[in-house]
């Protein structure tokens, strides 16, 4: 029998670690010098002085407030640099690449500067994406009926999850699924997918599927 609170705390289990990193290399010198600090600025959609002076700068800063922006936190573990490693500008490279590839990133800018003859400070901008989809399903075949609706969310609470909830109607019978996906699945970058779905009116019956995927 499906026992809700099971089925939570197994994606909490599961997905909870969906922001954790391996730790940080141990550095015993670095001839390039080292990564002595990371400053993250994390926009919302748009970055405040994007929107100062601009038409209907109102709806703007009004879609920076409803939004839930990525997290600096997330932003740094998908880094493949931390503070304290070898500074390594191919890996920066990599790091922006890998931060440009997520889907509810618009657009990055990384830089770094040395601050020192042994010490380098990088600095890393993003911008994100809209990041909530609303659908509806309907069927025009004889007349007009309403199928269902699905809303999607590719980046809850800015932690790089992906939730969705689906809703069909199939004339006499309907199911509803919910779905929780990361690309972070147990901090590696395999992706991890659970879904609980209920169908006919029955009793909910849990799918959890995990895929290994190639990592990034």
């Amino acid at each position: 029998m499906f026992q809700p609170r099971l089925a939570a705390l197994t994606f909490l289990a599961l997905f909870g670690a969906a922001g954790a990193s391996p730790a940080s290399a141990q550095n015993g010198g670095c001839a390039g010098g080292a990564v002595s600090r990371i400053e993250v600025r994390n926009n919302s959609l748009f970055a405040p002085e994007d929107i100062e002076g601009r038409r209907f700068s109102w709806a703007l800063g009004f879609a920076n407030w409803v939004h839930y922006r990525t997290r600096a936190g997330f932003i740094r573990k998908e880094m493949l640099l931390a503070e304290g490693d070898c500074f390594d500008e191919a890996a920066l490279g990599e790091s922006e690449r890998l931060l440009r590839d997520l889907n509810f990133i618009a657009r990055v800018e990384t830089s770094a500067q040395p601050v020192s003859d042994s010490a380098w400070l990088i600095h890393v901008e993003t911008w994100d994406e809209w990041t909530t989809q609303l659908g509806v399903d309907f069927d025009v075949e004889s007349q007009f009926q309403f199928k269902g609706f699905y809303v999607t969310e590719k980046n809850l609470l800015g932690r790089g999850l992906r939730l969705s909830f689906r809703y069909r109607d199939f004339r006499e019978r309907n199911a509803r699924s919910v779905t929780l996906s990361t690309g972070r699945f147990l901090g590696t970058r395999a992706v991890g997918k659970g879904r609980a779905l209920h169908r006919h009116g029955t009793k909910l019956v849990q799918q959890l599927n995990l895929f290994g995927a190639q990592f990034r």
